[in-house]
């Protein structure tokens, strides 16, 4: 039986993925934000682009090398 525009069925249907997803959602948010204060070099770099040389030095050292021998898996690409 309808009383409105949606049956009750899907009306709690509904309610239990948007609840779902805003309980998801809100866990993503919080673990990134525990992320961007765990490391404040990461943070700098989101806001500017740029960071600290001993930065991807202590968390990126394979990224750092890449970086600067311009290789990736045997190629050469320089940008």
């Amino acid at each position: 039986m309808v009383h409105g525009a949606v049956a009750p069925r899907s009306r709690t249907s509904a309610i239990f993925v948007h609840d779902l997803l805003a309980r998801a959602i809100t866990f993503v948010v919080l673990g990134h934000m525990r992320k961007v204060f765990e490391v404040p070099g990461a943070r700098l770099g989101m806001r500017t682009g740029y960071v600290s040389r001993p930065w991807p030095e202590r968390h990126h050292s394979r990224w750092l090398r890449e970086e600067y021998t311009g290789s990736v898996a045997g190629k050469v690409d320089r940008v």
